[in-house]
């Protein structure tokens, strides 16, 4: 019985990290209305950007810890802790202490997105029921 969403939906679940966090940063920025096209396209795409190693990274940890695990809330957690991983080793890469002022919005934005994906899981499992009928 799958667990987990599928690389389509971790695929989906990071998709949704980026805008939530994105977004999120583009708010805290304050940008004129002048500039709010401009700012959104540079965030959301060094967002974008600068996580895709953390995701590849972290969807592997999340899935490896997570795919024996039939309870979503559990996932759901799993994936904010690893969030907050991510900016501890940032911090400790970069050696800019700053990082650990976004690690609560980087978890709850992981958080955000794993538990968008959960009806992929629900329909994983009813995919798999059906075939083993």
């Amino acid at each position: 019985m799958p667990n987990t969403p599928g690389p389509g939906g971790y695929a989906l679940a990071w998709l949704a990290s980026v805008l939530i966090f994105g977004g999120g940063l583009v708010v805290a920025s304050r940008p004129t209305r002048a500039d709010l096209d401009a700012v959104l396209i540079v965030v959301l795409v060094a967002t974008l950007v600068v996580s895709i190693p953390f995701a590849v990274v972290g969807v592997l940890v999340v899935h490896v810890l997570c795919a024996p695990v039939e309870a979503q809330w559990f996932h759901v957690l799993v994936a904010g802790l690893v969030g907050y991983a991510a900016t501890v080793v940032a911090a400790s890469l970069s050696g800019d202490p700053d990082w650990f002022g976004i690690g609560p919005w980087l978890a709850a934005t992981t958080a955000l997105a794993r538990a968008a994906v959960i009806p992929l899981v629900h329909r994983r499992r009813a995919a798999a029921t059906a075939v083993a009928a």
